[in-house]
């Protein structure tokens, strides 16, 4: 959101009107803004925000959440279905709309500090002298990890049922193919990676690009096989784990990584850790599984994400023009 700017309104008390003028480098982010705002303004005195990184949030950072409420404003954190969340309350939606905004920016704060942490510790990883020594034998990644989008877009348009593959972007970075290489050789599994799908909210599609998987950005409503990051091995399987989700967003987010898991065993609700394998509490499984079609990671170096797939609902079928002016999805 560029800003505000007052023009001429005819017929209004004060001869202007507020304007938000929007830009982005896609269709896809400009709606998705749109549709945020508008769903902002419309709210009648409460509003919610659902973030994991509100767990990030420190006392400060809260204390100058409730600076300037008025008495009937009340803010809430909690969490409720795997997600963080605050809501406020106010008898002026003009109040809830000034402290979402604020919550929101602090939030983009946080996510930007938690991103430059990421990147330091992925940053030691890659500088040791092993890496350094051997980072010839990284140039074949890029063969091996190549994404094909038109194979991949022809099985995701075989499999969805109800929402329609609009766009394929996919995720090119040396450095998350690097750490999943490291992971992969810690691990020391002969089994390949598993080909799996996992839904984001559409904020988070930036992140993902830049720093990889976390934890934080879409747990399941219903998280039973544990507090990590979940993969369905099919795009039914994922559209089915995500369906509670309350997500707002225009479109559905679905990404196709590589995902190695390991010596996995079966997942139970509240594990922030998968169980040892035996007596060694050092010696752990490396992933947990929700029978044939879940697998729980808790190590976001273990997904390689390769593309993002980025999906209408069948109405859009009815208007070739939202798919970019034809019923193909658009690769980019």
């Amino acid at each position: 959101i560029r800003g505000l700017q007052g023009q001429s309104s005819p017929g209004s008390d004060t001869g202007l009107s507020l304007e938000v003028r929007m830009s982005s480098a896609s269709m896809e982010a400009n709606e998705e803004a749109k549709s945020w705002l508008e769903e902002l303004l419309r709210c009648s005195g409460t509003a919610t925000v659902n973030n994991n990184f509100i767990q990030y949030l420190g006392v400060e950072e809260l204390h100058q959440l409730n600076s300037g409420a008025s008495p009937a404003t009340w803010i809430e954190e909690f969490f409720e279905m795997g997600c963080a969340k605050i809501k406020v309350q106010a008898e002026s939606p003009k109040d809830v709309i000034v402290h979402v905004l604020k919550a929101e920016t602090m939030l983009c704060d946080v996510q930007k500090k938690f991103a430059r942490g990421v990147k330091r510790v992925r940053n030691f990883l890659l500088q040791s002298k092993e890496v350094r020594e051997n980072m010839k034998a990284y140039i074949y990644i890029e063969a091996e990890y190549a994404v094909t989008p038109c194979v991949t877009c022809l099985k995701i348009c075989q499999t969805f049922f109800g929402i329609f593959p609009m766009q394929i972007l996919p995720v090119d970075n040396a450095a998350l193919m690097e750490v999943f290489e490291l992971k992969k050789k810690q691990l020391g599994s002969s089994s390949p990676p598993r080909r799996m799908y996992h839904r984001i909210p559409a904020q988070f599609c930036s992140r993902l690009q830049d720093i990889g998987f976390q934890r934080e950005y879409a747990p399941p409503s219903a998280p039973k096989y544990g507090e990590g990051i979940y993969f369905s091995g099919s795009v039914r399987g994922a559209v089915n784990l995500w369906r509670e989700q309350s997500h707002q967003d225009v479109y559905q987010y679905y990404v196709e990584a590589k995902v190695l898991t390991g010596k996995s065993t079966q997942g139970k609700r509240d594990l922030i850790m998968p169980p040892p394998v035996g007596d060694d509490p050092l010696v752990r499984f490396d992933s947990l599984s929700g029978g044939t079609d879940i697998s729980v990671i808790f190590n976001g170096h273990q997904a390689l994400p390769e593309c993002i797939i980025i999906c209408g609902f069948t109405g859009f079928l009815q208007n070739p023009d939202t798919v970019r002016g034809c019923r193909k999805p658009v690769i980019v």
